[in-house]
């Protein structure tokens, strides 16, 4: 990097409010300037244009500083930092410079750099980076997680959230509901259910029971002639029909799945259930059949009664057990029913708060920078170019901040070149005013001149028309003379003599008076043209003095123009 030297330790301030305007093609070479520039680099205009940008490199500048600078300005984008340049005689000034690409027909065409008074806390923090980058030669890290906060990507991503919080809420709500009904289901087909068959074997048997003891009775009334009495064989279909519903209940109580405890009930249940079926219930059956009724009042009263005690008890200890379970299962169902309603409030819990986070987040990053770029929008419309340059922002709105701050020092620039222009052509219409009324008084003095001249030479011109009318006089007295000598014998040659001589003479002083006279007559129509000619130069020299105040006037309009911006800047500076 090309090191500019000497240096030395004195510092020039910018004015506020001063801006250091340049522009370069893209290779940096200078290609305007303007004059506060000039006047603060040290350098003059001819050593700045048609020389390269660093020509006002400061060697404190790290070249990490200026790689930054360029790695923004290659990709389209507008730079702002803090720049210590060295003035000619080794001085220097620190600005707060952004540089902007100039940009035609969507090509950049070269980069501009404005540069104002940089704050103080700001040259002291931005001076100990530099010294650091200097000593350490790292560069300066860029940040690219940020540049992925645009509105399209916000855009896809709040739909992706909302799907994702739909199907989440989908999922909880209708999965839990789900959930719930097969548990409620499960609830009622494998554990209502099959305590309702249990507790039906256990009505059976009662009835079964029931029906045997009552079974001699029946018989006592059939043999005094009771009619209405039940046949044995009617107590014995009736009997062989519960047991087969028994056993068909039994089966399907024991192909439900139960947990340990109920499955151990069912175990005690079923081994006394088919005690109860084969040693109590069958072999009664198989005496009523063979007509063995006393047989059967026996079994009844030895054998079924105990057995079905033995069964009662075990199925009411099943029955205990498949409640629990059920009880448990129920537990259950409710604090699964409990954490989905818990997860569900969690979730809208989350959601609302994801919602607030990207909310705040969205005002934060798109909508305060919209309201901001809308306020600097109407101070620009206002005529204010002092809003400092915010190239922050991501995405959509940083690249709107970044288009703002670029139109905002481009409209600075050509404020500044129209008052430079405009005060030129104020300079040089005063000085060509000046020499206009100059040229005027010249004009009006040679007029009067050439005018007396003129006079003048008509003057000679009667003079010597006079002059050769009183010579023609003296050639006719000479002549008459010499016919007055002519008889004079002795001195008449030597008056004829005399006489041709002064004839000769007249005549010739008659000749040049006359082309004399006509050639003073030719002079003073020549000097008449020429009077005229600065007559009609004089009118010219009005008409351009009134076209000079004219375009004079025109300067002052776009000096009030600028004027508009100008104020409004040192208004605000104030």
């Amino acid at each position: 990097m090309k090191q500019n030297l000497p240096v030395i330790d004195r510092e020039t301030e910018l004015e506020e409010g001063v801006s250091l305007v340049s522009k370069t093609d893209l290779k940096g070479v200078i290609i305007y300037a303007n004059e506060a520039f000039i006047k603060v680099s040290g350098f003059s205009a001819d050593e700045l244009i048609g020389r390269s940008h660093n020509i006002v490199r400061h060697p404190d500048m790290p070249p990490a500083a200026f790689a930054w600078m360029w790695r923004t300005l290659q990709r389209g984008r507008p730079w702002r930092g803090l720049v210590k340049n060295r003035c000619k005689d080794g001085g220097f000034y620190w600005v707060d410079a952004c540089v902007v690409p100039v940009r035609k027909n969507n090509e950049t065409i070269g980069y501009m750099s404005v540069r104002q008074r940089a704050d103080r806390k700001e040259i002291e923090r931005t001076e100990a980076l530099y010294a650091q980058l200097r000593e350490t030669g790292a560069g300066i890290p860029e940040r690219k997680l940020p540049n992925l906060m645009t509105i399209k990507n916000g855009f896809w991503l709040g739909c992706i959230f909302v799907i994702f919080l739909m199907l989440a809420g989908g999922i909880l709500g209708i999965g839990g509901l789900r959930l719930s009904n097969d548990a409620l289901t499960s609830l009622y087909q494998q554990q209502l259910i099959p305590i309702g068959k249990v507790s039906e074997i256990d009505r059976l048997m009662l009835e079964n029971r029931a029906v045997l003891l009552e079974f001699q009775r029946d018989a006592d009334q059939q043999r005094q002639g009771d009619e209405q009495a039940m046949t044995p064989a009617s107590r014995l279909a009736d009997i062989q029909a519960r047991r087969t519903e028994m056993e068909r209940l039994w089966q399907e109580v024991q192909a439900v799945e139960m947990d340990v405890a109920a499955k151990s009930a069912r175990l005690a249940f079923e081994h006394r259930y088919q005690r109860y079926l084969e040693h109590g219930l069958k072999p009664i059956e198989a005496a009523l059949a063979a007509g063995q009724f006393e047989r059967a009042a026996q079994l009844v009263s030895l054998h079924l009664s105990p057995l079905y005690h033995e069964a009662a008890q075990a199925n009411q200890k099943l029955q205990q057990a498949m409640r629990a379970s059920a009880q448990i299962a129920y537990q259950d169902t409710r604090e699964r029913n409990r954490s989905i309603w818990e997860a569900a409030m969690a979730g809208i819990a989350f959601g609302i708060f994801a919602v607030l986070i990207v909310g705040a987040v969205f005002l934060r990053d798109i909508v305060q920078p919209l309201n901001k770029a809308i306020t600097r929008f109407d101070r620009i419309a206002q005529g204010d170019l002092t809003d400092p340059v915010d190239l922050s922002g991501h995405g959509e709105t940083g690249q709107l901040n970044r288009a703002i701050a670029t139109m905002q020092l481009h409209l600075k620039v050509m404020m500044d070149e129209i008052s430079l222009v405009s005060n030129r052509i104020y300079g040089s219409c005063h000085h060509l005013n000046t020499a206009l009324f100059e040229v005027a008084e010249h004009s009006e003095e040679q007029h009067d001149r050439v005018y007396q001249a003129t006079v003048a030479m008509r003057d000679t011109v009667a003079e010597s028309g006079r002059l050769g009318e009183q010579v023609e006089q003296l050639a006719t007295t000479a002549e008459q003379l010499h016919f007055t000598v002519r008889d004079h014998e002795l001195i008449r040659a030597e008056l004829e003599s005399l006489a041709q001589q002064v004839m000769a003479l007249a005549q010739q002083a008659a000749v040049s008076t006359r082309l004399q006279a006509f050639g003073a007559e030719e002079i003073a129509e020549k000097m008449g043209q020429i009077a005229e000619l600065i007559v009609d130069n004089r009118h010219e020299t009005q008409s351009a003095y009134a076209a000079s105040e004219r375009l004079k006037t025109a300067a002052d309009q776009l000096k009030q123009l600028v004027g508009y911006f100008e104020t409004t800047r040192s208004a605000n500076s104030q």
